[in-house]
């Protein structure tokens, strides 16, 4: 990679940026995002599709890839408990769980 193998099909993503889970504070919102406001803390999840990752100093998202954090919990304790859910949501889409099943998941952070 260092000598260039595979240019030609990665370099439109370069500088590769990983990573989907986010928390942190808005640091600026566009013209049609008015659910959040600069300061208010924040937790979310990139699209499995992005091009963009969230390891880095600022992350741009879209309405729907946020939520607002519990002032309650930590920016570690709300990334962990949103990769988890999003974990257990796909097992329910894998094995059909219905409405009326009872599941019972335990999470010791």
């Amino acid at each position: 990679m260092r000598s260039g193998y595979g240019r030609s099909i990665f370099e439109p993503l370069l500088p590769l940026i990983i990573g989907r889970d986010i928390s942190g504070e808005v640091a600026a919102t566009g013209t049609s995002a008015a659910s959040f406001s600069i300061g208010q803390e924040v937790f979310g999840s990139l699209h499995p599709t992005a091009l963009r990752g969230t390891y880095a100093d600022y992350a741009i998202l879209s309405l729907d890839e946020l939520t607002l954090k519990p002032s309650t919990i930590s920016h570690v304790v709300g990334v962990i408990k949103l990769f988890s859910s999003f974990r257990a949501s796909s097992l329910f889409k894998k094995y059909n769980v219905r409405i009326n099943f009872h599941l019972l998941l335990w999470m010791i952070l």
